[in-house]
């Protein structure tokens, strides 16, 4: 097995377990774990590659430095409760709002300049995404089946892609 087709496989296994982790216990804990813990890795190896840049070549890049600081921080902050995807969610949410908008306006116009079909294809769009980020703020019981439905989704294209990993060199 190629090292792409082991990568390919772990990911598949933590989309799984992280789409049943969802789907059980909701977005907020497994969400914030799952990110804290990439935000220090990916952190950490940025810095790391710095610090290895930096012994190399007796060059210290800002760029991956300042990034693996952030990243490292963030995941700190997750972990400590300061920081929460939450805040994601909510700015992903209210932002469906403005681009919900910006479609149904977008719409008008393209039915305005004489193609009916697509002009309501994006007016249609544009409905559906303020009534799902409607819903997602109204209701509390639409919330908790959007995030079973995500997290079902997230393990089913887990275990497509360890499929997918483990059948590819097969053929």
């Amino acid at each position: 097995m190629k090292n792409k087709d082991v990568t390919k496989l772990i990911q598949g296994i933590v989309a799984v377990v992280v789409g049943i982790l969802i789907a059980v216990l909701g977005i907020g804990s497994v969400m914030d774990t799952y990110l804290g813990i990439l935000a220090v890795v990916a952190g950490t190896i940025l810095m790391g590659l710095a610090f290895y840049n930096a012994y190399n070549k007796k060059v210290l890049p800002l760029a991956p430095l300042a990034l693996g600081g952030s990243l490292i921080a963030i995941g700190i902050g997750v972990f400590t409760n300061y920081i929460s995807f939450a805040v994601l969610i909510n700015i992903l949410v209210v932002s469906l709002f403005g681009v919900g908008a910006a479609l149904i306006i977008f719409g008008i116009f393209v039915c305005a300049k004489g193609k009916v079909p697509f002009g309501i294809c994006f007016i249609v769009l544009g409905a559906a995404l303020i009534a799902l980020a409607s819903c997602y703020l109204a209701f509390e019981d639409f919330r908790k089946v959007f995030w079973i439905i995500v997290g079902i989704l997230i393990a089913v294209d887990g275990a497509l892609t360890i499929i997918l990993a483990l059948t590819e060199n097969k053929k």
